[in-house]
């Protein structure tokens, strides 16, 4: 089959942008993918999540590559195993709203989106000391719900993380660890269900390499920009697309 150039031009476009981002402050990829693509139409948004769901498979193992010794295994376990059974339950609340209420499946998107972005946009206060089983079992949760629903597990994880007494390092590698596992996750339930296809394939290997390059680009030639500025600009790019998706 044949790829349609206006869809996959402005596609690995925003690939490039979402795996540049996520390489350097380590999230938003899903976000930006999800919605840029979904404001502007691009695919339907299960496809688009399918696809989020590929790509940060690369992202992350490509970010995670010789990074893994700092991850903060005990927490991201807790995470995951509260996570991943979420997951399910929200491809499923995504499976009926794409095929019962599309209108509100965007609406529900922008919101979703709006309210994430203003998240990230808060720099949570650093605690003392770590946060509870508990806290990261909630945090976990609600990832895994939004990462079911839309591939973009990462701002109650981001904001869980970022509030830690804990190194750059380990705040990012341990979030890229939880979304790989994350979307491996999501990629095999998609393929039980059967909602895997060629045309989503064929994206997903051509979009590959832009994944793998601008990640890789990030790490070594991050930008000569303070997080406070970079998160400004993911907010306003990822606000304007939510504020597209709630009134279309």
């Amino acid at each position: 089959m044949t790829v349609d150039v206006t869809v996959l031009i402005p596609l690995l476009f925003i690939v490039a942008i979402g795996s540049y981002i996520q390489a350097v402050v380590g999230f938003a990829f899903g976000l930006i993918f999800l919605g840029l693509s979904a404001s502007i139409d691009l695919l339907p948004i299960p496809t688009i999540a399918i696809l989020i769901s590929l790509l940060a498979l690369v992202n992350t193992a490509t970010a995670l590559y010789g990074n893994y010794k700092k991850i903060l295994w005990p927490q991201v376990l807790v995470v995951l195993v509260v996570g991943l059974p979420m997951i399910w339950i929200g491809i499923m609340i995504l499976d009926y709203l794409s095929g019962n209420n599309v209108k509100a499946l965007r609406f529900a998107l922008g919101v979703t989106i709006f309210l994430c972005a203003f998240t990230l946009l808060q720099q949570p206060k650093t605690d003392a000391q770590l946060s509870s089983t508990t806290s990261f079992g909630i945090a976990g949760m609600f990832g895994g719900l939004l990462g079911g629903m839309f591939a973009t597990s990462g701002p109650p994880l981001v904001f869980q993380f970022y509030r830690q007494p804990l190194s750059m390092e380990v705040i990012r590698d341990s979030l890229l660890a939880i979304f790989l596992f994350s979307s491996f996750s999501r990629t095999t339930l998609v393929v039980l269900n059967g909602a895997m296809d060629q045309e989503i394939l064929i994206l997903a290997v051509i979009a590959f390499p832009v994944v793998i390059l601008f990640t890789r680009l990030a790490r070594r030639f991050p930008p000569k920009l303070s997080e406070k500025l970079l998160r400004r600009i993911v907010f306003a790019l990822l606000a304007l697309s939510s504020l597209t998706l709630m009134v279309s």
